[in-house]
């Protein structure tokens, strides 16, 4: 299957893998962006996808980033 802007996520990934999923979402959405004329009416709309899936890749890496609470050995 070819890459899509609306590629699903597989079932339960790793935070790392959903990370790079929704950069990988939202770098597809900015060049859909710059794909269109500069002032056209999509273009505001599609960077502003491409943020929000920006900032969910910021909370899947904060994910990997917090220490996992767990018994001491």
């Amino acid at each position: 299957m070819s890459e899509t802007l609306f590629q699903p996520m597989e079932n339960h990934p790793s935070p790392q893998a959903a990370a790079i999923h929704y950069r990988e979402r939202a770098k597809m959405w900015r060049e859909s962006a710059a794909a269109v004329p500069d002032g056209a009416p999509q273009q505001a709309v599609y960077l502003e996808i491409a943020e929000g899936y920006a900032r969910l890749a910021v909370q899947y890496e904060a994910r990997q980033r917090v220490p996992k609470v767990g018994r001491q050995p």
